[in-house]
């Protein structure tokens, strides 16, 4: 959200220079929209954006579209590297809980005990969040398992976790995007009304003035 906010204060700082009347946060919003599409390519969006532009103001843009490309540019690269440090630290956390839990397995089957209720519901559940699920007794009293069965079972584990972190991640991004086209759509529309009426209000004085000549 904050690498947002500061490309839109950037665009604001470049209607001003191409002195563009109308409302600044309408047109920067909507120019930000264009950049953060994860649809397109840096050309496709510049493109698009100097269309834009282009039919609300006659002066050169050629400037404004390579410097709005760098920063485009720039913003992708730091959203990149933002979401894959906070994966890498989700994929840490996982391996770290799943370690402790092992762990606990391992100490609880010597023990060869039924654990208090208590503590059972409390390793079901974190359990339950890397989709594992006991077999029940296979007929071994303790129930206990392996080296090599817990090793199977980590990988298995790690692999659910994984896909479930997929599914998530691309559950998001379907939601993100419906959401940027919903809400261009939204913008095109008033953009439309505004020049709508800025081009009755210019007819109207074209009005007047021949009338007064």
């Amino acid at each position: 959200r904050n690498m947002a906010d500061g490309l839109q204060k950037w665009i604001i700082e470049w209607l001003k220079k191409l002195a563009i009347d109308g409302d600044d946060d309408t047109y920067s919003e909507y120019i930000l929209n264009i950049a953060v599409e994860e649809t397109s390519s840096i050309e496709e969006k510049i493109e698009g954006i100097k269309e834009f532009l282009s039919s609300i103001t006659e002066k050169d843009l050629t400037q404004f579209g390579e410097e709005m490309g760098k920063e485009i540019e720039q913003m992708e690269e730091d959203k990149k590297r933002e979401k894959e440090e906070k994966r890498n630290q989700e994929i840490e956390k996982s391996r770290k809980q799943l370690e402790v839990t092992q762990l606990e397995m391992r100490q609880e089957a010597p023990k060869k005990a039924e654990p208090i209720k208590g503590d059972k519901k409390k390793n079901e559940a974190i359990l339950a969040q890397f989709g594992y699920v006991e077999d029940g007794d296979d007929g071994d009293e303790g129930g206990s398992k392996s080296e090599d069965s817990i090793g199977v079972d980590k990988n298995t584990n790690a692999a659910r976790v994984k896909e479930a972190e997929l599914k998530k991640r691309e559950q998001s991004k379907q939601d993100h995007q419906k959401k940027i086209l919903k809400d261009k759509e939204l913008r095109e529309k008033e953009l439309a009304k505004k020049k709508e009426d800025k081009d009755k209000r210019k007819n109207a004085a074209a009005k007047q003035e021949k009338r007064r000549g």
